[in-house]
Formats: structure tokens, sequence, C-alpha cells
């Protein structure tokens, strides 16, 4: 039952999040073509890839997706955000991130920079060691980064290179764009393709409305029964602690407010296997005075379905919440077995066995949570989360009964 359950486990969360990652957003873009004609539409985002392997390009929402590789177009980019150009880095044909262009181009592919000019014959990149290149059609020798800089960017009225230089983006784009500033040719700086442009695009695209994850922790549970029938008495089961259960699920949450995530709904589903111990001992007042010494085994191995509202009491990155909803739970495998004792005032010790009572197949409840969640981007959070829980209870007789669970959770968790 354990392999079941954990292949189930498996296989639910492989599907959740391929679900997740196969979610693409197009944002406003441009395609340069090797002609250097212009044309505008819808670029597949590539977060913060550096080097992207392809453009993915639309001429409006439903139209059909083009592939472009790197040769196939001279450049790419998105409105207001980062671009991309063809460029042979390493013997390589590559899309690399333009960081500014004009007289001088800067690239970056993630680790190193490279500057380029139109006496260079391809990209020369910026390190602390030396490197050869081809400058005005003759081999150069340089010692440095600065000593690159130093050849590339030949000094003009209005431009100096500093004496001193941090090899970092923004200090080398500074310099850059400083000495294209001075240039005749047009120059750009390009930033980042800002995040919440991506993230707004997706929301707008409808992509944030269904999201998932996974969540884990502890869950402690307590059974409580009485046997209602004042003319029969069946052995129930006390609990006076706590039985703590490791437990863990996947989920699905639907945003029901339109702009801000005011409410959501959420439906789970979590597991647990319960494999508990108990020891009850009674010492009767009166006839017979027996002294009984039980030792009580419950087995069931649970799939639980919560479904709830959850408000949202914030729309900044701490976002406190309440959670108001009910579950059902499926039991499998369930067992149930009692071994008991009797010693009477002569000490003599009989022993038995019971099973006057089983465990049943299904629990209804309700549950109340509070929590705390992180918002790491408008799409993916971390939470933490404590739920109180009150359920039908699981134990069946022939005997009517008054009966009824505790849980109290802490759980912890990431939406995708």
């Amino acid at each position: 039952m354990k392999k079941n359950l954990l292949l189930f486990f498996l296989i639910v969360s492989s599907a959740f999040l391929n679900n997740v990652t196969a979610q693409k957003v197009f944002i406003d873009g441009y395609i340069i073509r090797n002609d250097g004609s212009v044309i505008y539409g819808k670029i597949e985002s590539v977060k913060k890839d550096n080097t992207p392997s392809v453009c993915i390009f639309k001429w409006f929402d439903v139209a059909h997706s083009l592939v472009y590789k790197p040769g196939d177009i001279k450049a790419f980019g998105f409105r207001g955000g980062s671009r991309y150009d063809t460029k042979k880095i390493k013997n390589r044909l590559v899309f690399i991130s333009c960081l500014a262009s004009g007289n001088a181009n800067l690239y970056y592919d993630g680790k190193t920079m490279y500057v380029e000019t139109e006496k260079t014959a391809s990209p020369v990149p910026l390190t602390k060691g030396n490197a050869d290149m081809i400058f005005a059609g003759n081999p150069v020798s340089t010692s440095d980064f600065r000593d690159v800089l130093q050849k590339t960017l030949e000094n003009k009225q209005g431009f100096s290179l500093p004496e001193k230089i941090n090899l970092d983006k923004k200090t080398v784009t500074g310099i850059v764009s400083s000495y294209n500033s001075n240039n005749v040719k047009a120059s750009h700086v390009y930033a980042e393709t800002n995040q919440n442009i991506y993230f707004g695009e997706m929301s707008n695209a409808g992509k944030f409305k269904f999201t998932y994850g996974v969540t884990a922790g502890i869950t402690g549970i307590k059974f409580s029964a009485t046997d209602t029938d004042p003319y029969t008495s069946v052995f129930l089961p006390k609990m006076t602690s706590y039985k703590f259960i490791p437990t863990g699920g996947i989920f699905v949450e639907k945003q029901l407010t339109r702009i801000k995530d005011i409410i959501d709904v959420h439906a789970e589903l979590s597991f647990l296997n319960n494999n508990m111990y108990l020891y009850n001992f009674e010492e009767q007042k009166s006839y017979p005075y027996l002294t009984i010494r039980s030792d009580i085994f419950i087995k069931y191995s649970a799939i639980k379905a919560p479904v709830y509202l959850q408000f949202n009491f914030s729309q900044k990155k701490i976002v406190p919440y309440m959670s108001v909803g009910g579950y059902y739970s499926y039991l499998a495998g369930t067992s149930y077995r009692r071994d008991y004792e009797t010693e009477d005032r002569d000490y003599v010790v009989r022993q038995f066995s019971d099973n006057s009572i089983t465990i049943k197949n299904k629990e209804l409840g309700w549950l109340v949570g509070f929590g705390i969640r992180y918002k790491i981007n408008p799409k993916t959070s971390a939470f933490i989360q404590g739920r109180y829980e009150g359920g039908s209870g699981i134990y069946s007789a022939q005997d009517p009964l008054s009966q009824g669970s505790v849980a109290i959770s802490i759980l912890a968790g990431v939406k995708f």
C-alpha cells in the first residue's frame, strides 16, 4: 500500500509540475532580420537566460509560432528590455545578451563580457588574463581586460578611459555607453527585461488563475468515542495526547478575484500513514474489581482531500491569510486489534483479544487555518500554515457511537 501511495503521489506531482513548466508567455518585442529590417510582434520570454538557444516569435497572440536559431536573424529583443544578437563566440554562432550598442557593442554570456567594434574581427572577451585579438586586420596581444578596452575604445574628444576599472557589468557598461555617446552612431543601453512585465503578461494571459504546489509537514491526531447505548458496553480506546505523523501532499489553487488576489479556492491531496499504538489501563472500583491492561494497534493509510477558501489579507510580499473549508478522507489498509489482560484480586491474569470495533474507510470533517505566505515573485511563493481540523471519527461498531477526531497540523510548502 505504501508503494502504491508513493507511486500515485509521484505520478500526480509530475503531471502538475509538467503542466506548470509547460506554461509559456509571450512579451511585446521585435526581431531584426539579416537585411536589417525590423519586425514587431510577440517574443517568448527567455527569463534570465543570457544565451537562449532559440527565438520563438509570433505576429500576434493566436498566431503560429516561428522558431529562429542563431544566424537565422540578426537580433531579437523585448520592448523596453533586453536584446540578443547573433554572434560567433568560441567558434559557434549563438544568441548572446547585448548590454550596450553603438560604435562599440558589449555582450554578456552569463560569465564573461565581450567587446566589439568595427575594427575587431569578432567579440573580444574581457578577462583578467591576456587575450589575442584581430584589430584593424592585424593580430594584437593584450595583457588584461583594461588593455583590451584601451586598444578597442580609441580616445576621442570627450572620452578617456578611467585609471581604475572594476570588471563588472555596471562599470563596463557605463564605460562603453560613455564612449558610444561621444560618437556619431546611435547608441543604446539594454536593461534586463523587467520580471514584472513578464509576470504581468502571464497574469493577463490567465496563467496565474490556476497555480500548483507541494506541501509537507506534521499532523497530530487524537480520536475520541463513547458508547451511547446504555444497555451495552463496548470497549473504546482512550487517547490523552496527540499522535504525530509526517504528512505531504500536492495542491491546486484558483484565484477567484480578477485583479487582486483576495480570495482563492484551494484543493489539496495529502497522504499520511498512521501506525498507532495505544496503551490503556483501567482499575474497576466495583465487582469484579479487575485491573485491565490493553494494548491497542490501529493502522491505516489515508488519502485526504481538503477543499477550502483562502482569504488573503495583504497584496505585499508577506501575505497573512486565513483558510476555512472541509475535507474528505479515504482510509485504506485499515486494521484494529486489541490485546488485553485482566487481573483479579487474587492476582490471576487472563489474556484476551478483542475485535469488536473496526476502522471505517472514510471520514468527513471541517478545517480552519492561519498562515503566512512569502512571495518570491508574483508566480512563486513559499508558505507556512497552522491548521485545526475536526472530523467525524474512524471507529465502527455494532453499538451506536458518539465520536469524533481532532487534528492539528503545521505545514510548509511552495506554490509554483
